[in-house]
């Protein structure tokens, strides 16, 4: 995007922030803040990030855009104990399979869901679709063998 949250990140004492977007023309409005120590194009099913290179990542309004399975690559480049911020659309939530594939995710012991704020109103354009977020902690260690989408789960998933 175009740097909000890592102005908001910045301005709450965080510098060594990084950032991602399709968009190069975005990634020119973030670079502009001048507070990015590295920006790259790129989407969230193949980040251009090293495994376990990251101590938390957030994700802000970009997950429901995205498949599923973007959460996998979130829990790719985090450290284990570090943690992964994100946010939703409810209806996307739901209707698109992320609730079933985060608790996959959490019954294969890769990360423990912290917090989840309910839907959360002010975004007068879509009342009847508002965010959701979510916090959660990565457990383990991610390996080339750690099984994510790519393993059936007994629901489908």
């Amino acid at each position: 995007g175009t740097g909000l949250m890592g102005q908001a990140l910045s301005e709450e004492g965080y510098s060594n922030i990084h950032g991602i977007d399709l968009s190069p023309e975005m990634l020119a409005a973030a670079q502009a803040r001048e507070i990015y120590q590295g920006l790259k194009v790129g989407n969230l099913t193949d980040l251009p990030y090293e495994t376990n290179s990251y101590d938390h990542v957030l994700s802000a309004g970009t997950i429901g855009v995205a498949p599923k399975e973007s959460l996998d690559e979130l829990i790719r480049v985090v450290r284990p104990n570090g943690f992964i911020i994100f946010s939703n659309r409810t209806i996307e939530h739901m209707d698109g399979g992320f609730q079933t594939h985060q608790d996959y995710l959490e019954r294969q012991k890769l990360w423990e869901q912290k917090f989840f704020s309910g839907p959360l109103a002010g975004d007068t354009k879509k009342k009847d679709n508002p965010f959701v977020v979510f916090v959660y902690q990565v457990t383990k260690p991610y390996s080339n063998g750690t099984p994510l989408h790519s393993v059936q789960s007994s629901d489908g998933e």
